[in-house]
């Protein structure tokens, strides 16, 4: 499942084209076999593409506008993701529904690019004193969409948002964060740290707020 998760983030970010991971994807799927014959992967086509974006449509929104920033760019990001999938060779069906995500959060990313990039060179100078971040994983991702996505936008900026993401719905590790992003892997590890103090601060507060009722 990691190898099938890390390759995923790698292709849908851009890190690994689709070319050069072929060997990749082969062996990948070499794996995949069952006790009586070898399962063979389905191709998808372009209604594949379109029922993995619609399932999961209210989730993928919620990411793209946690990064972009706005509902209108959000909008915007999850038809470009969808129509670049839908483009795309080399998709497999059972993949869809990691691709859709990773696709959606990329175009997120290429829309933001510039407030990245600006929040991010906050952090190059400073150090992360005691490491060991946890990357969040996809079902506390879903359950962070509990909140507007604006809560995110106002409380933290576009750099932590978008590492916070790509850790925890494409699977990125730091060294990938930072090469996706053109920052330093230190200036990811402080993102990692001041996305970790705020979810606590927000865990304990509607602790206290469920305390109170």
């Amino acid at each position: 499942m990691l190898i099938k998760q890390q390759l995923l983030a790698a292709l849908a970010s851009g890190l690994l084209p689709i070319s050069e991971a072929r060997e990749d994807i082969i062996g990948f799927f070499s794996q995949l076999t069952s006790s009586s014959e070898e399962r063979q992967p389905k191709a998808a086509q372009s209604a594949d593409v379109d029922n993995a974006f619609g399932a999961d449509s209210a989730f993928l929104l919620w990411i793209a506008e946690a990064v972009a920033g706005s509902r209108s760019a959000a909008e915007q990001c999850l038809i470009d993701a969808r129509s670049i999938s839908r483009e795309r060779s080399g998709l497999f069906a059972d993949w869809l529904a990691q691709w859709a995500r990773s696709a959606t959060l990329n175009q997120a990313i290429w829309h933001a690019h510039e407030e990245i990039s600006a929040a991010a060179r906050r952090y190059e100078q400073s150090r992360c004193p005691h490491g060991g971040h946890v990357a969040p994983t996809l079902d506390e991702i879903r359950e962070l969409s509990e909140l507007p996505p604006q809560e995110l936008v106002h409380s933290l900026d576009p750099f932590v948002r978008t590492v916070a993401l790509m850790r925890g719905v494409s699977h990125c590790a730091l060294q990938d964060c930072a090469i996706r992003l053109g920052t330093t892997r230190s200036a990811v590890a402080v993102a990692c740290c001041e996305f970790d103090r705020w979810k606590h601060s927000r865990m304990n507060a509607s602790r206290d707020a469920a305390t109170r009722q």
